[in-house]
């Protein structure tokens, strides 16, 4: 049977011709099916046109999920200060971990076995600074979500720790992330005898951080400090804090050194230094 289309469906079938872009080429099919004739002889017609609206919805569903899988937060997520440890097969990244954090993470003289990224945590005075372990990078993990997983978290550390046995290891691996469009601040660790207090020392100095200690107005002052980069400012610890502390600051007082009584009366830009107490007032 003649399907007899109207002069208007052809200008429309050669709009949905031209259009590249999935949604909007599903509302051009949607508009050339409501121009399609209803009986016996477009049945075909318009099965093939709801077909391909139906394909071209279930790509774009595709497409999504894999967009969303991408942007999936890792599994370990930044608490504070965060070092990556990244290296070949069998460089010595799990015994340096139990060693700075104490704990035991199982090593394997299997390339690729270990599959996920393990988490520990380094005590340097009262400050805490967290370590990350990245399986053995190489080229089979570029561009796989397991991969995309792991190199995002090296691009959100503040410093890699890259452990190797021989020079070619650290030209490897500095390639991978070259590939990945990584540039980050490194310490090498060569597996062997390790001074591991040095080492503790020469990270917190790379990361070039500061302890701050807070204090309630009328209150004791907090045990544990908060971390922030040098050069941080009251703003900076408020925003730690609580958003509150940023919206409603009045002043601060911060207590500096050995010095007692109510210390320096500082405004929110103020730059804070190591040991620095802060006492932080709001608008009521």
């Amino acid at each position: 049977m003649v399907a007899n289309l109207p002069v208007e469906w052809y200008k429309q079938q050669e709009v949905v011709k031209k259009t590249k872009d999935k949604k909007k080429k599903i509302e051009e099919l949607l508009k050339l099916i409501s121009l399609t004739p209803k009986h016996k002889g477009t049945e075909k017609l318009l099965a093939f046109l709801r077909k391909r609206v139906a394909k071209l919805k279930e790509d774009i569903e595709k497409e999504r999920k894999k967009k969303k899988a991408m942007k999936r937060e890792p599994r370990i997520k930044k608490e504070g200060p965060q070092v990556c440890v990244v290296g070949l097969a069998n460089s010595g990244k799990s015994y340096l971990i139990n060693k700075l954090t104490g704990t035991n993470l199982k090593s394997s003289e299997i390339p690729f076995e270990q599959r996920d990224m393990e988490a520990g945590a380094i005590k340097y005075g009262k400050a805490i600074i967290q370590l990350v372990e990245i399986p053995s990078l190489k080229k089979k993990f570029h561009h796989t979500r397991k991969g995309n997983e792991f190199f995002n978290v090296i691009r959100n550390c503040d410093l890699l720790l890259i452990t190797y046995s021989d020079e070619w290891e650290i030209r490897e691996v500095l390639n991978e992330l070259s590939e990945e469009n990584i540039s980050k601040e490194y310490i090498l660790v060569k597996r062997g005898d390790i001074d591991f207090e040095a080492l503790k020392r020469e990270i917190w100095n790379k990361l070039d951080l500061i302890c701050v200690y807070t204090k309630e107005p009328r209150g004791e002052i907090a045990e544990k400090p908060i971390v922030l980069k040098r050069g941080s400012t009251i703003r900076d610890l408020a925003e730690k804090v609580h958003k509150e502390f940023v919206e409603k600051f009045k002043f601060a007082r911060v207590r500096r050194g050995n010095k007692k009584g109510l210390g320096i009366l500082a405004g929110i830009d103020f730059v804070l230094e190591d040991g620095d107490i802060v006492e932080i007032h709001i608008k009521k």
